[in-house]
Parts: C-alpha cells; structure tokens; sequence
C-alpha cells in the first residue's frame, strides 16, 4: 500500500453526522457512523474487523443496520466478526446489550474486543492492530489504531558492512544474525479528537486524521482538531499520504480545499493529501503540489449553517 488506491477506500465523514472509512484489501472498517451499510451495501458480508474511536454515536450509530444485513441478509451470515473498542467506554457497552437484545441471532460469530492502549491485536498475514490512547472527552476513553506489519531489515549495526561480510555472517550463524522485526506501519487512523502526537503516526503510509475545524479560532472545548495541525503532524512523522476527515458541516467544499493548500505550503508537506468532504474522497495535494482539476461539489453547508463540533 505505498500508494493508497482510492478505489480500494470508501468513507463518509461529516462532524455531529456520521464518520466511517472502509479499507477492502484489509477487509477493515475504521468506526461505523450512520449509513455504512447502506453503503457498502453486500460488502457488509466482507467486513472481518471493526475499530471503534469510541462510542459516540455518530461513530456507532451503524452498527444496527451492518449486523442487521450481515445476519438476515442471502450473503454468508456465518463469518465472524471481531469489533475493537476502548476498554471502559460505557457508550459501546450500551451499544453491544441493545445489539444482543434486537439483531444478533445466538450462534453468530461475533467478538467485541476490549482494547487498552498499546494492547496488540493479531489480525492476519502477520498483521496487528496497536491501539494509542486520543485526547476527544475528557473522562472518556478513545482510541486511535495502528495498523502494521510484520517485516525484517537488517541490523542497524551491520548497515556499515559489505555486501560480502554479511553474506559471510549469514553462512556461519543464519540469517537471523544479520535481521531484527520490527513493524511497519501500513494505516493508522487517528480516531475523534485532538491530532495524535506524531510518534504515533510515524513513517505511517496512510494516516487517517479528523480535520473538524479549518481555523483554531471556530473550535470551542479542545476536543477536535485542525486541518493545520493535522498537516503539521503529518509533515512530522513524514507520513507518505494523509486523508484528512470529520469536516465540520460549517464549511464549504472550498474552503475546505484552500485551508489545506495554505496549510501544507506553511508547513512543506510534500506528500499527497486526501480530503474525504462527506462521502467523496477527493485528491487535493499531489507529492506537495495542488491539483487545480477538483469536482464540483454542489451540496454543499454553508457558512450560516453551524451545527456542534462533536
């Protein structure tokens, strides 16, 4: 995934409404706000794993519909599914009795997870989730999620030596001598809330970042982020590319668009910028530079239209 496909990435995302992405290859939903099956429509049957920020309901607010359609749908009601969430977070508990009481038959192989930050999760093809405690409301939990894999590369004290004196260590003490794991961090979505420190995003090829406000100036309680300090963050950890999400309804498509262009030229951010503006993921910035040919988007908030920020 060194360059994120975008047909390979769904989402919707609007602040107080509904936040969710869907990543196929990883068979992966980051958050489950409202609509989501409606529009993955039979790629509901598809989704394995599930991470949840935390329990507000514009990110679990799907939930019904998804198992809903997974469970008395024609599709293979029979996979299971496994469903991470903040350890403590009394709103998902809620969530997970109403579920059990109305749409989940007995015998269905469903898994919530409980998750504390930094407990590692397997997934599969040497694949694990990290999770990392996010700053949204204070007293409840939230998470964000690392998504990394499984790799080798050579040790950092035998990066000096010829090609000829590791083959030589190979061939007397294996492999093992001359490589150390370590994990390489292929999506990680940052969750609701301020902007995660940037040793959580680090050398991340896809960073996934809420966005909710284009100045500092319009945020109210410090519990959402700006698309400035989302790029700063990014420009940081040297994330390969960045999709920007949770835009709050009080903006337009285009102000949306320059606030990013203004931020990533103050900062130099030179990789590519995504903005997902509600259910459209958009291409703003390419390896640094803005493209100019961007859809019309008519359905627009305007700026007198100001709903909350969570």
């Amino acid at each position: 995934m060194a360059a994120l496909d975008l047909e390979l990435l769904a989402g919707h995302s609007q602040a107080l409404y509904s936040t969710w992405l869907w990543y196929r290859p990883f068979r992966l939903l980051c958050d489950a706000g409202e609509g989501v099956a409606l529009r993955l429509q039979n790629s509901v049957f598809a989704v394995r794993w599930v991470l949840l920020s935390h329990g507000h309901l514009d990110h679990v607010g799907g939930l019904p519909g998804l198992l809903n359609i997974r469970h008395n749908g024609m599709g293979d009601n029979a996979q299971p599914l496994s469903i991470a969430y903040p350890a403590g977070d009394v709103l998902v508990r809620l969530m997970q009795e109403h579920l059990a009481r109305t749409v989940q038959p007995a015998g269905v192989d469903l898994e919530w997870r409980p998750l504390l930050p930094g407990e590692r999760w397997e997934l599969e093809h040497q694949r694990s989730v990290v999770p990392f405690a996010t700053r949204h409301i204070a007293g409840q939990p939230s998470l964000g999620y690392r998504v990394v894999e499984a790799r080798r590369r050579l040790r950092a004290e035998l990066r000096g030596e010829s090609a000829a004196a590791i083959r030589e260590l190979v061939a007397r003490e294996g492999r093992d001598a001359v490589t150390e794991s370590f994990d390489h961090p292929l999506l990680v979505y940052g969750g609701d809330g301020l902007t995660p420190s940037p040793a959580e995003l680090r050398d991340a090829e896809v960073a996934c970042l809420e966005a909710t406000f284009l100045d500092a100036a319009d945020r109210g309680r410090p519990t959402h982020a700006t698309v400035a300090e989302a790029v700063r963050a990014a420009k940081e950890a040297d994330v390969r590319r960045l999709v920007l999400f949770h835009i709050s309804g009080r903006y337009r498509f285009r102000e949306a668009v320059n606030a990013i262009r203004q931020a990533t030229r103050q900062c130099g951010y030179g990789r590519d910028v995504v903005l997902l503006w509600r259910e459209r993921l958009v291409p703003v910035i390419a390896a640094g530079r803005p493209l100019e040919r961007l859809p019309r988007i008519t359905a627009d908030s305007g700026p007198d239209d100001r709903p909350g920020e969570d």
